[in-house]
């Protein structure tokens, strides 16, 4: 068995690798706060144009209720997707022997 000799550079070395993961990950984060964010900005607008809509406020036509009840419809749709393809991909890291 090979025992590797510990001095300042293997140290320093191994931390960064560790700092570039996590800011890789905390990219990941941020970047699905970001998406999920515009999914909700997405269904909100859809919601107030709806309301609009019916209360027939501000001309807003049927067309442009329905593009964005349909691009929030899409967004959610799409978002669930991708949580099922990291739960899928999860749950096949944890199944894995070591």
């Amino acid at each position: 068995m090979f025992i590797e000799n510990i001095n300042h550079q293997n140290i320093n070395t191994k931390f960064n690798l560790l700092d570039a993961q996590k800011k890789d990950s905390e990219n990941f984060i941020d970047y699905i706060k970001i998406a999920l964010g515009e999914i909700s900005k997405n269904q909100n607008h859809a919601k107030i144009d709806s309301e609009k809509f019916i209360l027939n406020q501000s001309g807003i036509s049927l067309n442009d209720v329905m593009i964005n009840l349909e691009k929030s419809s899409i967004s959610m749709q799409l978002a669930v997707q991708i949580r099922n393809k990291i739960v899928s991909a999860y749950q096949e890291i944890m199944s894995q022997q070591i």
